[in-house]
């Protein structure tokens, strides 16, 4: 149960961090450089923080560290 506890987090934080991000993208003007930072976003500055963030709350709850 504990291996599946880091996916799921990750995946969990990566969906409320992608949210976040489409809110802050909607009052953003249509360009070239909003897609660059939307993609950037997506492929590389959330994953590392969505991975970061649930390595801290399964640290906390279990003190077992599940970080890539």
């Amino acid at each position: 149960m504990k291996r599946f506890m880091c996916p799921a987090f990750s995946i969990g934080f990566y969906l409320l961090y992608f949210m976040i991000l489409q809110g802050i993208v909607y009052l953003l003007p249509e360009s070239g450089l909003t897609t660059v930072f939307v993609l950037i976003s997506v492929f590389l500055i959330i994953p590392v923080i969505a991975s970061k963030s649930s390595s801290r709350v399964i640290r906390a709850i279990k003190g077992v560290s599940c970080s890539i």
